[in-house]
């Protein structure tokens, strides 16, 4: 999530009174934020900041539907760099995650126990209800 704030930057004229540039400019303040829904009891979401500070850059208006802006910072990039990182890993990780849970989630199929000879179906540690012993 990036929260973004803009103001106008004026000059002084002649008189020392404030006007506009033209085309106006204005300054940009960005922060950037990464949003993490979990499922706990006690807090449904983390939010931290990923930017130490606040990244400044200047827009200028061309019309009052576009703006050019300066070329993105290094700064914004790396801090974008980050937050798509952080990205991948969690997707990674719930991907993960939900796999584990289809496959305990499998009807369990029989096996012969190497050390007993049985047929059984593996408990929850992978050992064999007969003798106990590790079948996987």
């Amino acid at each position: 999530d990036v929260n973004e704030s803009k103001h106008e930057i004026k000059q002084r004229d002649n008189d020392g009174k404030q006007i506009s540039y033209n085309p106006p400019r204005f300054e940009v303040s960005q922060d950037m934020y990464c949003d993490i829904a979990v499922n706990n009891p006690y807090f449904n979401q983390i939010r931290f900041r990923i930017n130490p500070n606040t990244i400044r850059s200047e827009v200028t208006q061309v019309n009052r539907f576009a703006q050019v802006s300066a070329p993105l910072t290094v700064e914004y990039q790396e801090c974008k760099q980050v937050g798509e990182e952080i990205k991948s890993t969690l997707l990674g990780v719930r991907q993960q995650v939900r796999d584990e849970v289809t496959a305990a989630a499998a009807p369990k199929k029989p096996v012969v126990c190497p050390f007993c000879g049985a047929t059984t179906i593996p408990d929850d540690k992978g050992c064999c209800e007969y003798c106990g012993a590790p079948v996987n």
